[in-house]
């Protein structure tokens, strides 16, 4: 695979983007050979089934029960977490006794997931509903699923926090208001199409013989390679984006592209290649003649 240094590029498109997009880094055009493509394209779809899993739930919650939500905290947090990057269901310690054998990660965590109290389990259903989620299918690298996961649970638990304030009415004694929350919304592969990969999950080396520099990433058969590009780490960045070049709906001629940023979430959430909702469904051309906006 052939990058092309695209840093110079037009970059109009950005501010069609969320905020996600603010932290842009650097931007590389690539050549991908068919066979990686697909198999990109395959994951892609399985970190956009993930994201919409953890979304789905998390909705549900909030609307119906947001006080839940705060109970991943601390170690819970933790355990959530390890659920995610392992893909552990912790339903299935709902009947468990302390005999069961919990994966390495979880075994400092044994007497809260095996443990009772005064009261009974201490895994009650409250937690097990909020844990399940983090299982949820996404074949994916480890990290990103965690990431991502982790990055759910910091946007719903602050909604949570709106959720649950009641707004008292100025002048009218003893009337309030549920204060207003957010949802995320679960995506097509049109709007969301892209693979979010830590530095950490990256390997990379300068081939002084070929000059160019040589990407391995988790998901791809070959390594990536940028000609001309010796120095990676110019530039601090933490995590890389690889999709077709944003700004409008993909067909097999859009151009695939890699973003390296400096970002300080793990996960960007919000992250998406259109904005228009009606992108790539049955709507789209409709929408778009009549808004005379892009997509």
């Amino acid at each position: 695979m052939t990058f092309k240094n695209n840093s110079g590029a037009d970059k109009s498109f950005d501010k069609n983007y969320n905020n996600d997009r603010s932290h842009w880094t650097s931007n590389w055009k690539i050549e991908i050979v068919p066979e990686d493509k697909s198999r990109l394209t395959r994951f892609m779809n399985e970190e956009l089934s993930f994201y919409n899993s953890l979304v789905e739930t998390f909705n549900t919650r909030l609307r119906g029960q947001p006080e839940t939500i705060g109970l991943l905290i601390g170690d819970w947090e933790k355990i959530f977490c390890i659920c995610a990057e392992i893909r552990f269901r912790a339903s299935q310690l709902r009947n468990a006794n302390e005999t069961f054998v919990l994966p390495e990660q979880l075994l400092p965590y044994k007497n809260l997931l095996l443990g009772s109290d005064s009261k009974g389990r201490i895994l009650n259903e409250k937690y097990i509903v909020l844990l399940d989620p983090a299982s949820a299918a996404g074949n994916i690298h480890p990290l990103t699923r965690k990431n991502l996961a982790l990055e759910v649970l910091y946007f719903y638990r602050e909604q949570a926090k709106h959720a649950l304030q009641e707004i008292k009415i100025s002048g009218m004694d003893g009337t309030s208001y549920k204060n207003s929350f957010i949802n995320l919304e679960k995506l097509d592969n049109t709007r969301k199409r892209h693979l979010q990969i830590p530095k950490e999950a990256l390997r990379y080396k300068y081939n002084i013989a070929k000059k160019i520099l040589q990407i391995w990433t988790p998901y791809n058969t070959q390594p990536l390679e940028i000609s001309g590009f010796s120095n990676i780490d110019e530039k601090p960045w933490n995590l890389m984006i690889i999709h077709q070049t944003p700004g409008g709906v993909a067909t097999t001629n859009t151009p695939w592209s890699i973003e390296l940023k400096n970002v300080p979430n793990q996960y960007l959430i919000k992250l998406v290649e259109v904005k228009n909702p009606y992108a790539g469904s049955s709507n789209y051309r409709f929408a778009k003649a009549t808004s005379g906006g892009r997509v």
